[in-house]
């Protein structure tokens, strides 16, 4: 179910981003996709130009992460190119 809270929810997430920066001081799974979902509910608000640069944080993290030949760097692209659609 969705509840909507868009201002709640970005509130926690930016603290989860910035949580989870401090936490692993670099690429990790948990900040790429706290990083998706905050993307998620940017773009639900039409924040679009901040959607836009946490999608790119996002491409580039999850790239470092897993490659750019895997499966999870092509959902992040595709994931931004929808942005720019």
């Amino acid at each position: 179910f969705e509840r909507r809270e868009y201002d709640a929810a970005t509130r926690y997430l930016r603290e989860a981003r910035a949580l989870g920066r401090r936490l692993h001081r670099g690429a990790h799974p948990d900040v790429a996709s706290t990083l998706h979902t905050l993307t998620d509910v940017l773009r639900q608000q039409n924040a679009w130009e901040e959607a836009l640069a946490v999608s790119r944080e996002e491409v580039r993290l999850t790239r470092a992460l897993h490659g750019a030949r895997s499966r999870e760097y092509g959902d992040a692209l595709n994931n931004l190119g929808l942005l720019l659609y």
